[in-house]
């Protein structure tokens, strides 16, 4: 229990908790809060709208993650890298896919972009079939008009939220 009071001991001299925690919320709180405010915004806007995200697209977006990579990296090693855990990574692609679901869901892309996203960025694709390399395509081109339009949408959604910062 030394660890709820006391963090370190440096010379026999203590580094207490409340200090570590007040060097964190002056150095980083601000902006872990408004991260925290963000996602939990996102997740109520989801439930709102009934945007669910299954184990199993997380699963098979991590393994087009690693795919990207040329397939050989793992994930523990990607985690490693990215200093997170597999939970925080979960956490990150759920966030992230509906926001796509959310945002998405009215966007239209045409077999026009899909022709000139391929013939403009065939490096990017790991695909090497056609239907891969359109799906890929319009993973992209969604991912990219999503990213559009994420700003306004958010700053809609967090307008009608009730926050109330207490921390300062």
């Amino acid at each position: 229990n030394r660890g709820l009071v006391v963090a370190a001991v440096v010379n026999n001299r203590p580094i207490f908790r409340a200090s570590v925690n007040q060097a964190l919320v002056s150095r980083y709180g601000t902006q872990t809060l408004e991260n925290m405010i963000t996602e939990q915004l996102i997740e109520d806007e989801a439930a709102k709208q009934k945007v669910a995200v299954s184990k199993e697209e997380i699963e098979a977006k991590e393994q087009e993650i690693l795919a990207s990579f040329g397939g050989n990296v793992t994930l523990e090693e990607v985690l490693s890298y990215q200093g997170m855990t597999k939970e925080d990574f979960d956490q990150q692609i759920k966030l992230q896919m509906q926001l796509t679901k959310i945002i998405g869901k009215d966007i239209t892309i045409t077999d026009d972009e899909i022709t000139t996203y391929i013939a403009d960025n065939p490096s990017t694709l790991v695909a090497t079939d056609s239907d891969g390399m359109k799906k890929e395509a319009r993973e992209a081109i969604l991912t990219q008009k999503v990213s559009e339009q994420l700003q306004t949408w958010y700053a809609a959604v967090k307008e009608k939220a009730k926050v109330y910062r207490l921390m300062k």
